[in-house]
This record gives structure tokens, sequence and C-alpha cells, in this order.
């Protein structure tokens, strides 16, 4: 039976949210096996050898198409099919009321006449890396008012009003995420104080060029009765962090617009912490929190601000929604989670290694050398715990580090300084020897300043490469890379500049690589663990695959392609008449896929946290950053270091093109 595909190419599913997927593609023929052979599944998702797709994916933030290739094997044949996966975004931001009143579909204010207003727009969304902006879209603020992309509408309202009457305005503000939207109608209703008086027997609401009495306000009495207005919270949403076992007095005073026409009086709608109580009358939570052992416990509760005229009765109520943290009260604790351990690493490996301790305080924990211990030779210990580097040396070595809380500044917690703990331990590391020195060899463009500082901007924009989704951001072998390099050999034999240089005679002139698609891939370790994502451009090679030599005409040519060029590294013959080593242990972990040697034309962008490499790609391809202006033509090889160099150095290519003798 001949091999054929049953599911047809292009979309196969749609995924509108978070959640499990479980998917088949098919083709027909005797045991049938499937793989996946190029392209990206969305991520969280895998294809077994019997054609299902399964697994977890992530909500994302935009529309995102995954295409990729399923082959489908019987026997001999072959049989290769593009399929798609279409995930629908989260929704847009979602509108909170924050202090607002519901009026219908709309969000509604009144405000007073030539009296500040100041008020915070609040749309939320699910995922905190991007940062929500509102603008107005349609219609327009009362004359006075300011607004900013904050979404903060402040000012003193300035219009001519008559007593009675009062004026909407309608306008309409959108908040995006930078690639959802989500729009909310307002009404802003100004009036002025003096249309609540005993003489005033009608309110009028002016709508544009009509007016219309709606109101009969015929009231009893000698004396202006004044216009109530909603308190406003003078506390940050976050009170802050306290410890247990101690006395706290907490304030979550509201503004009062207009005293001198009755109290405000405040109530808890929900439970407060444990042992602490409200005083109603002057806004405050007081009282002895009791000892815990807990790290740190979160409360959130909503407090109730209502003001009250005296003279008619009538009120009005804020409400808002307050956090506080109870620290434990065991607050100098320290307790190591690595191992003291270390076991082995290899000379000349870059290290992954990390240090890592957890503390009863909130403060963030810094790591050093305990006074006269010193790191094996080319490693270093970062105060973020990484031990950065390549051993430079064999052997089994003894450290001891430092754990210590960052200094206390006294501008979060309430309450006395604490002197900020530490703990040491004592690690044990063998290093592993290695029969050879290897280095690495690479190739970087050439480009003009204004282009250097084009790719600076972009690379140290911290907006795109978030220090929180990046892996190990303090290690220069990792985090965000820098420097534009495409590695050509990553583990080559260690030897002197003039040996290299025997290689530039025939495949190294003067040429321009091409910047591809970005992309990402995920770096597992020898049992499959993810240890982290990369973000990465591809580099183009247009005479890919080239032949080593080329006759024309009776002259022989020696194309540069990438592969040639590592080919003729490889095969270099050194003095001893041995033939120059590689050592593919040094490949970057991304590229070690099943144990094989994998190399890739790629410039890594950024090391990111597993799960978190879509997330920056998708930001730079957001910025539609030009990869393509920056022109990237090597003329060079840079090697990281020989045997009679200990820094950079360079080799220049003997020739500016394939035809120049």
């Amino acid at each position: 039976m001949s091999l054929y595909w049953i599911t047809p190419p292009g979309f196969i599913f749609t995924a509108t949210q978070a959640g499990s997927v479980d998917v088949s593609v098919q083709a027909a023929g005797n045991n049938v096996e499937y793989s996946l052979i190029s392209g990206e599944l969305p991520l969280g998702l895998s294809v077994s050898n019997t054609g299902t797709i399964s697994g977890f994916t992530d909500s994302v933030i935009f529309p995102t198409t995954s295409t990729f290739v399923i082959r489908a094997v019987d026997g001999d044949e072959i049989k290769d099919r593009t399929f798609k996966i279409y995930q629908e975004p989260l929704g847009g931001p979602v509108w909170n009321p924050n202090g607002f009143n519901i009026d219908g579909d709309k969000l509604s204010a009144l405000l007073i006449n030539d009296e500040y207003f100041d008020r915070i727009l609040e749309a939320d969304i699910t995922d905190n890396d991007y940062k929500v902006t509102y603008r107005i879209s349609s219609g327009k603020l009362p004359h006075g008012l300011r607004f900013d992309t904050s979404g903060r509408i402040y000012g003193n309202p300035k219009l001519r009003l008559e007593p009675g009457y009062v004026r909407k305005f309608y306008f309409t503000i959108t908040a995006s995420n930078g690639y959802l939207e989500s729009s909310q109608d307002f009404v802003f209703k100004i009036l002025d104080t003096d249309s609540f008086t005993v003489d005033s027997t009608a309110l009028v609401i002016e709508t544009g060029t009509q007016t219309t009495s709606i109101i009969d306000l015929t009231l009893e009495g000698t004396a202006s009765l004044g216009v109530l207005q909603l308190p406003e919270f003078l506390n940050n949403s976050n009170l802050g962090l306290f410890y247990s076992d101690d006395n706290h007095y907490i304030p979550v005073t509201a503004f009062d617009p207009n005293p001198k026409l009755g109290p405000v009086l405040y109530s808890a709608i929900d439970s407060l912490p444990p042992d602490l109580v409200l005083d109603s009358k002057i806004g405050y939570i007081y009282g002895n929190v009791p000892a815990n052992t807990s790290f740190l416990r979160d409360y959130s509760f909503r407090i109730a601000a209502t003001k009250f005229n005296s003279n008619s009765g009538e009120s009005v109520t804020a409400t808002n929604t307050f956090t506080l943290g109870i620290l434990g009260n065991n607050r100098d604790s320290i307790v190591w989670n690595t191992d003291t351990d270390l076991g082995n690493i290899t000379e000349g490996i870059t290290s992954e290694l990390s240090l890592s301790a957890s503390s009863t305080s909130v403060f963030d924990l810094e790591y050093q050398l305990y006074p006269e211990n010193i790191m094996p030779a080319g490693l270093e210990l970062n105060p973020s715990g990484n031990i950065v580097g390549a051993a430079t040396t064999s052997g089994s070595f003894n450290f001891t580090v430092i754990a210590s809380t960052s200094t206390y500044t006294g501008s979060m917690l309430q309450g006395p300084v604490y002197p900020h703990p530490f703990s040491t331990q004592t690690f044990s590391l063998n290093i592993l020897p290695i029969s050879e020195e290897y280095t690495s060899i690479y190739v970087a463009p050439l480009m003009t300043v204004s282009k250097r500082n084009k790719w600076e901007t972009f690379i140290n924009d911290d907006t795109i490469f978030l220090s929180s989704l990046l892996y190990r951001a303090d290690d220069p072998a990792f985090g965000v890379q820098k420097d534009i390099k495409m590695y050509l050999e990553f583990g080559i034999e260690k030897v002197n500049l003039s040996d290299y240089a025997t290689a530039l005679n025939n495949h190294f002139y003067k040429r321009q690589l091409t910047f591809g698609p970005v992309k990402t891939a995920t770096a597992n370790d020898s049992k499959g663990n993810i240890v982290y994502d990369v973000v990465y451009v591809d580099i183009i090679d247009e005479i890919d695959g080239a032949k080593t030599a080329v006759e024309i005409n009776g002259i022989i040519y020696y194309p540069g392609s990438i592969g040639n060029m590592r080919e003729t590294l490889e095969s270099i013959i050194l003095p001893d008449s041995s033939t120059i080593k590689t050592d593919p242990k040094h490949l970057p972990r991304f590229m070690q896929a099943a144990g094989g040697n994998n190399y890739m034309k790629v410039v890594v962008l950024a090391y990111t946290l597993p799960g978190q490499a879509k997330k920056i790609a998708a930001k730079i391809r957001a910025s539609k950053f030009d990869f393509q202006s920056l022109d990237f033509t090597i003329d060079r090889l840079i090697v990281q270091n020989s045997l009679d160099n200990t820094g950079t150095a360079y080799l220049i290519f003997g020739k500016n093109s394939i035809t120049e003798n």
C-alpha cells in the first residue's frame, strides 16, 4: 500500500486559551511513524511517533501561528506535510471602576466646578510584563482637566455654569497592552456648588445644545445644603510589611473634601489580620500582631470611608482594597538550598553552577567569599550566587561562602531596624582535567558607528530584554549577549595564532552574510530537563553547501561558505604533523540535542529562563528592529585566545573576494 496523507495540510487546531491539547494527524500506510522535522510547535506541545500532538499550552498575548513539518514514514516511503496551529490571544485589559460610579455601561463621576479632581484609571491585564497605556479615543474632557497615558485624569474643571445646571461630558478611553485593546465609556457631570441651595427649585441637565428641566428641588429650610463628595483614600493600596509579635498603628485615612458638612467614619468590609482592629473615627488600624513562624502571610481587605451630611442625613461611601504582609518572628533564619558537594565540572567548560539559600527575611540574599577564601582559577562568584567563567585548572577544591541579606534602609517596613542576618557554608568542587586546551573562533560584522549605535540601543533595551525573564542575567556567557557573534568553532584545540592563520589561504575572503528570522530553542540537560531557552537570529549563508573547490576556465576557486570555513579550520595540520582537534562538548546545550553535534549558524541574542524565550522573541518582533540594516560583512577570524596570546586576536582574511589572487 502506497503511503499518503489523510489529514489535509494547513491549520489543524485553534487554541483559545491555556490548557491541554490532544489532536492527531494521520497518514494511510502500514505501521506509520511520525516525527517533527522542522518548524516549531507551540511551547509545551510535542508530537509522538503515533502522530498525536499533545501537551499543555500557555496563553498568548497576541495572535500566534506556529508552522511545522511532520514526517510520516512507512518502511522505505517518506511523506512530509506542513501544518499550522493557531493560538488566540488573551482578552484585552479588563476595566475596574476604581472609585468611579457605574452608570449603565458607563463609568461616571460627579465633579464640582473649579474644585480639584484627581483619579487614576485602572485596567488590569494577566501578564504584568506588558504595561497598560491609555488614550482618549473619542469625545473630550471638560475644560481644565488634564489626561496622561498612565491613565491619570486630574485638574480643576473650569466651566461657565448657572446655578441649577449640570453639564455632562461623554468620552471614551481605550486601554492597550501594546497588542490588545479594550475601551470604556465615561460620563463626567459638572455642577456648581451654588446648585444646591434652598432657593434652587430645579436641577437642569445640559447636553450639548439642549437643556431639559428634570428634577424638582423644592426644599424646606434656610441653609445651604452643600454637595457631598466621595472621600479620597490617601494611602497606597499596599500598606507594606510588618513583623509579627509587635504593636502596629497603620493609617488608612481618607481626605475629606468638605469637613464642615459632617464626619467621615470608617468600617471594615472584610476581616482584618489577626488581632488588628479599625478605629472607625480616625481611620487607623491598630493592635498587637501575634507571633507566627510563617515566612510571610499576605492579607487583603476592604475599608469603607463614609462621608455624612449632618444637616440632611445623606451619605456617600468610598471603598478601597488594601493589602499588607505579616512577617514571621523568626526573622533571622537563613537555610542553604544548595548541597555542599557541588559535584564535578570539566576544565575549560563554561560553568552553570549556582549557589542558593533562603531567608525568612523578604530581602534578597547576596553571596560573597569568606575572607581569605579563593575560587578555583578561571571561576568567579557573583553576588547573585552564580559561579561564572570556565575553570583553567583541575583538582579538588573547597571554599566558604557567606550568604547575607541586603542592608535594611527603613523605607519599606514599619518599626525598628533589625540587623541583617548571615550564614556561612563550605562547598567542595571537583574539576576534571582535560588532555587538550580548547578555544573558540567566531566572526563578527563590520559596522559603521551609526549602525553600532543602533545595535547597542536595541540590545540594551530592557523593555525588550526583561531581566526577570533572563537565565543567569549577570553571567557574561548567558543573559543578554551584547555583541554580535557567529561562532565557527566553539571548541577547537588551542594552538599558536600562526597555526590558525594557515587556514586562511583558500576559503576565507571578505563576504556578506544575511540575517534570517528570530527564532527560539530549548536547552536540556542529560536527563531531558529544561535548563534554559534561547532567543537567536538565524544567519543565512547564500552559498551554503558549496563545493570545497570549483574549477572554471582552468582556474580553481575556493567558495567561502561557512561549512567550508569550518572544514578548513578543522583540517589544520600542526607542526607535529597531527590534525587539530575539536571537541563537541563545548557546543552550547541547545546545539547538543540527543547528544549529537548540531552546529547552527546563529547569532544568540539572549538566554532565558525555561518557557520565557517566546515572550522576548515576541517583543523583538513587535519592536520591528531591522536586522538587515546592520550589514553582516565579515573580513576576519576572531580567536578568543591562543597559546601565544591570552586575549582576543584578529586574523584578517587575505582576500577581498573569491576571485582575488
